[in-house]
């Protein structure tokens, strides 16, 4: 399990994302292949609403997919990323 903290300052774009957002970047932090289905499901919304969420975080990033996403986030704020037991 991982958690994402924004909370020191950050100039990553990823750190401007909503709390619903940013627990969609989480799901995907740990399943990186799930479908927009399978992401609906877990997160109890639909799947219109993961569609939403996904667009508006590749609008706020400059990324144009959940890979480069992630990259980003690996990549600008390691530090944010923390491994949960």
């Amino acid at each position: 399990m991982i958690t994402i903290s924004f909370h020191q300052p950050c100039n990553n774009p990823l750190c401007n994302l909503t709390p619903r957002q940013t627990e969609l970047l989480e799901t995907l932090w740990v399943n990186p292949g799930m479908t927009n289905r399978l992401l609906a499901k877990k997160m109890d919304i639909s799947e219109s609403t993961v569609k939403k969420h996904l667009r508006d975080i590749y609008r706020a990033t400059g990324t144009q997919n959940r890979i480069e996403c992630l990259a980003l986030l690996l990549r600008g704020c390691p530090s944010h990323v923390q491994e949960l037991d």
